[in-house]
């Protein structure tokens, strides 16, 4: 009784601790909160009428919501609350998800005996248990084998979750739902692919760990790609999004394989919950792609009816947009130069426009966008192109990471407004001057960027409250809209 009670006061004196923070921050900063605002570049009055809102949060306990129109003299709207134990949003996302592995190098021990047939690496199972005949009781021992000697293909793991519950799993007995799955993607082991296996065995004879790794065999990361409908999901394993070292991809055999493949799914009810169930009886591929295309994105049109696929082909990057119905290409737009590396990118669907961000190595600004408007017909008409941080601008502040993710973004037809939180390491060269809730707020049109300014709320600024610290939101976005 004592221990609990013991617990129980550790506890209410860290509640009461957390609880006078989080009061001395409201009683400093209240609702009146103070936006500082310099311009870096351009012109502010571009900006005058955009609305910002700025989530701030402490310790995901005390939290702020704050509405700020620019270029009005006025004291920002806010809400501010108090939720002592602690509060996290919902998972993000819509819950679907594609990933896509292939064991290349690790080990593991047990404190029993293993049985490789299932504790060995998914497609390396035999070469292991036959290095483990020749390994001696209490030795350890060390081979070095030819994997062509033992498979064509390259195993993958794909992990594939709808609606926030796992269709295709990791795990062994999900090894029938890989094969069908991923069957028709076929990539060759080269012939001078070699694996060194390490096999530990106890004094009894049993084995209890292994070491591996894979010698002159390892891919090149390939990117995975998908959207969900209502009954189905569409994916495509991209040998063509190449990023840090290993093999590239044989485009020799790649045409049987490559493209746009496409798994139905049903919602059942299953006693009281509905689950989802895959039809892995019938997947395939519904639209081939070439094998000089790379994917850069794959998303859905804001009304579902359309696949957004966009793709790099000889250093030109494009909007296909593709019906669902029909899965025909309905419009094709050229967008802007594409370099080898795409390593990033996001699009935003809003308001009958659309906005495509993409960090590409072949710019001195890293980041292009492309602007385009949405009829009610449903085309597609580009409006702009341009850099998302001009020369200019990088020469005076630097080399800027944009967190593509925590992008938010308005158009009113002409001009479009971006905002989103400083990064980390940017914002603590600045925080002993302006604190830890900066942000940038930009404006551009068609010409390129019109206006750059960075803004810092109040509740950051001054004492830091020991470990507690208050900061733009990670979990809700930021907000900007024109207005009315």
């Amino acid at each position: 009784m004592r221990k609990s009670m013991g617990v129980f006061m550790g506890l209410l004196v860290i509640l009461i601790s957390v609880s006078a923070v989080s009061f001395a921050a409201v009683n400093k900063t209240g609702y009146e909160i103070e936006i500082d605002e310099e311009v870096l570049y351009g012109d502010k009055s571009v900006a005058e009428g955009l609305v910002l809102e700025i989530p701030v949060g402490m310790n995901f306990r005390l939290f702020w919501e704050t509405f700020y129109t620019v270029g009005e003299q006025h004291t920002p709207q806010t809400e501010v609350w108090l939720k002592p134990m602690g509060y996290h949003e919902p998972e993000e996302g819509n819950g679907n998800r594609f990933t896509l592995e292939m064991n290349s190098g690790g080990g593991s021990t047990t404190t029993g005996n293993m049985e490789l047939d299932v504790r060995a690496p998914y497609g390396m199972e035999i070469p292991f248990m036959e290095v483990a005949e020749r390994t001696a009781s209490g030795e350890s021992h060390t081979e070095r084998v030819r994997y062509r000697d033992y498979r064509e293909y390259y195993p993958f793991i794909a992990s594939v979750v709808i609606d926030f519950q796992e269709c295709v799993g990791e795990d062994r007995d999900s090894r029938a739902e890989q094969d069908a799955f991923l069957g028709e993607i076929k990539i060759p082991i080269p012939e001078d692919c070699y694996i060194d296996i390490t096999i530990h065995k106890n004094e009894d004879g049993g084995v209890y760990g292994y070491d591996y790794n894979m010698i002159d065999g390892r891919l090149a990361r390939l990117g995975t790609f998908h959207v969900v409908t209502d009954d189905a999901m569409y994916y495509v394993v991209d040998a063509r999004h190449l990023a840090e070292g290993g093999r590239e991809v044989p485009v020799e055999g790649m045409e049987d394989w490559y493209g746009i493949y496409k798994m139905k799914y049903r919602i059942v009810q299953n006693g009281d919950f509905e689950v989802v169930e895959p039809d892995l009886n019938n997947i395939g591929r519904v639209i081939p792609l070439d094998t000089d295309v790379r994917l850069l994105d794959m998303r859905t049109s804001e009304d579902g009816s359309k696949m957004l696929l966009f793709t790099a082909e000889q250093d030109v990057s494009y909007l296909n947009v593709i019906d669902f119905e029909t899965l025909e290409t309905v419009q094709r737009i050229e967008l802007f130069p594409a370099a080898d590396e795409v390593v990033s990118s996001e699009v935003i669907n809003k308001d009958g426009f659309l906005v495509w961000i993409a960090k590409n190595y072949l710019m001195a600004s890293d980041y292009r966008m492309a602007v385009l408007t949405e009829s009610e017909a449903g085309r597609y008409e580009l409006k702009f192109t341009g850099a998302l941080w001009p020369e200019e601008v990088r020469e005076e502040l630097g080399s800027l990471h944009t967190s593509l993710r925590e992008i938010a973004v308005d158009y009113d037809g002409e001009k479009l407004a971006i905002i989103y939180p400083q990064p980390y390491y940017y914002r603590h060269e600045r925080q002993n001057e302006k604190g830890t809730c900066l942000f940038w707020l930009m404006v551009y049109d068609e010409s390129g960027m019109l206006y750059l300014g960075e803004y810092a709320a109040s509740q950051g600024i001054g004492e830091d409250y020991g470990s507690a610290y208050c900061n733009i939101r990670d979990d809700v976005m930021m907000g900007v809209n024109w207005g009315e």
